[in-house]
């Protein structure tokens, strides 16, 4: 739709006849004007006969008390005209009013735009008490959109205007899509104790596939990292002093259970994976067929992978990540 085009229209039946009464309301008081001013002519030209008469006569006649009323109806004609010009403009006011309320009779449309949602239907009642109803939901312009995500309060602080985003939707789940951060806001959301931030992100859309209320998954790219060393995280996280000792646990417990069930002497080949967090940060290598501690210094991650610096460390090499026990029959 286009900008002024008709949304709704409201009954104006009662509207209509306000304006018709507040129309001969100002035409009646047009007419108190000239009867006021005829009024006035008259008590004037009356006060100026009586008032040549007594310069003619030297002050004998009139009496004071007939100049003394001749000079009050003319104030008074004077005081009934200015009082007629107020109902006039009074009058005009409210035809005016009224005037202006029969024009917003017709909802017409803002901007230029769509139509998202209708909350109205014919013949329902519309009244507005200390806040508008909302009749019509419209948007301005789909190929720009903002998509509203939420960042966790550890994230906020990394997050800046500019920042690179993608996402994707479940409507098209092969697609990723471009964005930038808009804006951070500043006040916080509490959810079940946990606070997070609202984050708006600038969209094009200019095929119009994304429409409003999609749901989506971003990613925001907080740094540009290129030729550098990345591990899986699982690598940081593996201790082999853990795995040897829940070895030996799973073993003692395996004893355990066959001196117990003499038939059962087999074991499912599916082992926990043995995770940790050492004190120091560093992965391993196998070497001689035994795990290598090598030291790095973590930089950023993205959750599944870290960036690392080491000496010792070189493209390509295989690092462990889990260790698992070996099945026994």
């Amino acid at each position: 739709m286009k900008k002024e085009d008709p949304l709704a229209e409201l009954d104006t039946s009662k509207l209509s006849q306000q304006t018709e009464r507040n129309r001969a309301a100002l035409l009646a008081a047009k007419a108190r004007v000239s009867e006021a001013k005829a009024t006035l002519l008259e008590s004037t030209s009356a006060l100026d006969r009586l008032q040549e008469l007594n310069r003619i006569s030297g002050g004998k006649t009139p009496s004071r008390a007939v100049m003394d009323t001749a000079i009050a109806a003319e104030a008074r004609a004077q005081a009934d005209l200015e009082s007629a010009d107020a109902s006039v403009a009074q009058s005009e006011a409210d035809l005016k009013a009224i005037q202006r309320d029969l024009s917003k009779a017709i909802i017409r449309s803002p901007v230029d735009g769509i139509v998202l949602n209708r909350s109205v239907e014919v013949g329902q009642t519309v009244a507005a008490s200390f806040t508008a109803p909302v009749l019509f939901l419209i948007a301005e312009d789909l190929r720009k959109m903002d998509l509203v995500v939420t960042v966790a309060e550890a994230d906020i602080g990394r997050l800046k205007e500019g920042q690179f985003a993608s996402f994707t939707v479940d409507a098209w789940p092969a697609r990723t899509y471009n964005a930038s951060v808009k804006r951070v806001a500043f006040g916080s959301v509490v959810t079940n104790n946990v606070v997070t931030y609202n984050a708006e992100l600038g969209v094009e859309n200019d095929d119009l596939s994304l429409r409003p209320g999609m749901t989506a998954t971003a990613d925001i790219s907080v740094a540009k990292l290129e030729n550098v060393l990345l591990v899986p995280n699982s690598a940081l996280r593996f201790d082999p002093i853990a795995a040897e000792m829940l070895g030996k646990a799973e073993k003692k417990k395996e004893t355990l259970v066959q001196s117990l069930s003499p038939r059962r002497r087999w074991r499912s080949a599916s082992k926990p994976t043995i995770q940790s967090s050492p004190s120091e940060p560093r992965v391993h290598i196998i070497k001689n067929d035994k795990p290598f501690e090598i030291k790095v210094s973590p930089g950023l991650t993205d959750g599944r992978f870290t960036e690392v610096t080491s000496d010792a460390l070189r493209e390509g090499m295989p690092v462990v990540i889990s260790a698992q026990l070996p099945s026994e029959q």
